[in-house]
């Protein structure tokens, strides 16, 4: 019998955020912090000696990047600094860049990152695109072998003036 996500009984597999430079030492700790008999699976496979020098193939998985896009329209004040779009930029990108596996990136937590930027009014449009959906506002669920990541250059922001009528 499998359970939920297909594996077989008496067994784990790791989904793993990191450069492959450091598979390794990644193989290492599983084999340190595994339970005896129970099996990793995984597509990556790397052999680690135990104390007596004979081999162990540890098991893992590497997780899933979900690269989103950002399409954002701010209205600004007249104290708004030069570099607002980038104090923008800077701030959702430690927000969704600092997502760990499996967590959702939630439209309406966006908000309060923009409006952290001095002189931002009113944040008049965020839509998101991810998971060949087109942009909206909408938010980007991610399973928990998928981590979200956004750049600079997938941040699109069009600033206007705020009028007080």
């Amino acid at each position: 019998e499998f359970d939920k996500d297909g594996r077989p009984p008496h067994s784990f597999q790791c989904y793993i955020v990191a450069p492959e430079s450091i598979d390794n030492d990644i193989a290492q700790t599983i084999f340190d912090k595994k339970p005896v008999g129970i099996k990793c699976l995984g597509e990556v496979e790397i052999d680690v000696n135990d104390k007596g020098g004979f081999p162990h193939t540890m098991r893992f998985s590497r997780a899933v990047e979900v690269p989103i896009e950002l399409k954002i329209q701010v209205k600004v004040n007249v104290f708004a600094a030069e570099n607002v779009v980038e104090e923008i930029k800077t701030n959702l990108m430690n927000f969704v860049n600092g997502m760990k596996n499996g967590e959702d990136v939630i439209l309406t937590k966006m908000y309060s990152y923009i409006h952290k930027v001095e002189g931002v009014e009113e944040t008049s449009e965020l839509l998101i695109k991810a998971k060949d959906r087109d942009f909206e506002a909408a938010n980007v669920i991610c399973s928990p072998v998928e981590y979200a990541r956004v750049t600079k250059e997938r941040i699109s922001i069009e600033v206007v003036d705020y009028v007080d009528l």
